[in-house]
């Protein structure tokens, strides 16, 4: 008898899909890595920012790979991906993506820690960086106020009917990640009555 074998032998490296990051700015310093396969494969590894590999989770039907890093600093990552199929091919992909959790800065260009012989207050602040969106409060956040974005940096917004008083104005503002800042505050004060006059001398008389 005869008995012909055919021997086909697995040369081609699996192919990577990288789910998780995307090249892309993420506003959180967690981000699960994740990866499909369009093979079975025995390991995945990843090296982020040149340091040594670390080793993956491989799913259950063996054609995915997944790790939650943790501990993400701000700014700009690459990552590279490696995995080998169950014949020993190497293949790997890599990624670049941004990690951005910081709060913008806060800046008060007016009004002023002093006070005002005038009911109406031009609020105006500056940002570190793009800003979506701000608002104000003078009574701790029981009410607030919409500010004006005049350019990306820039947001203003104008009170005209403040009474007399002292006020504590805090501003809210996130970036185009939604990360808030809503911890800057300023005193100001608003009188605009006269002074009381009482003439003690000389008196109405001759």
């Amino acid at each position: 008898f005869a008995i012909n074998i055919t021997y086909i032998p697995d040369i081609i490296p699996p192919s990577i899909t990288i789910i998780s990051p995307l090249n892309q700015t993420y506003s959180t310093s967690s981000i699960d890595f994740n990866l499909s396969l369009n093979e079975n494969v025995s390991s995945c590894l990843f090296s982020l920012d040149g340091t040594a590999n670390v080793s993956m989770t491989i799913n259950s039907s063996l054609t995915g790979a997944s790790y939650l890093k943790t501990g993400l600093s701000t700014g700009s990552h690459s990552v590279i991906f490696y995995c080998n199929d169950t014949a020993n091919n190497l293949n790997s992909s890599s990624v670049t993506f941004t990690v951005d959790n910081t709060p913008p800065l806060i800046t008060i260009n007016s009004p002023a820690n002093t006070t005002y012989s005038t009911s109406s207050i031009f609020f105006d602040i500056s940002l570190d960086e793009t800003g979506d969106s701000c608002k104000l409060t003078l009574n701790n956040w029981l009410t607030n106020y919409t500010m004006n974005k005049n350019t990306n940096t820039n947001f203003n917004y104008t009170n005209n009917s403040i009474v007399d008083g002292s006020y504590t104005t805090k501003f809210s503002c996130n970036d185009s990640l939604n990360n808030v800042n809503n911890t800057l505050q300023l005193t100001f004060s608003i009188d605009t009555t006269p002074p009381l006059i009482t003439v003690t001398s000389p008196e109405n008389k001759n």
